[in-house]
């Protein structure tokens, strides 16, 4: 059988594992089932990912997920997300 479909993911930290699971939701809920490429091939944080999307993890449950701990960490860090401009902004607590 020949391999027809690859999935190429990057890496980039906290924020790439984020932004790719985000990526990978959007697609799939646009139609395309990224847990059923041929092959799955990832650097850094896109081995975190590629891992998850191998083991058929729902590619939403995975970035929601991926907020909520972005958004524990940020808490942690006593960092504040400000959207009343517009757009985000971060600063310190």
């Amino acid at each position: 059988m020949a391999k027809e479909r690859a999935l190429v993911l990057g890496g980039g930290g906290p924020v790439g594992i984020a932004w790719e699971a985000g990526l990978a939701a959007g697609l799939h809920e646009g139609g395309v089932d990224v847990t059923r490429a041929d092959f799955i091939l990832g650097t850094s944080a896109g081995s975190f990912v590629g891992a998850q999307l191998a083991g058929r993890r729902d590619p939403a449950s995975l970035a929601a997920h991926r907020s909520r701990w972005g958004a524990r960490k940020r808490r942690k860090r006593g960092i504040r997300i400000d959207r009343s401009r517009g757009h985000p902004t971060s600063r310190r607590c």
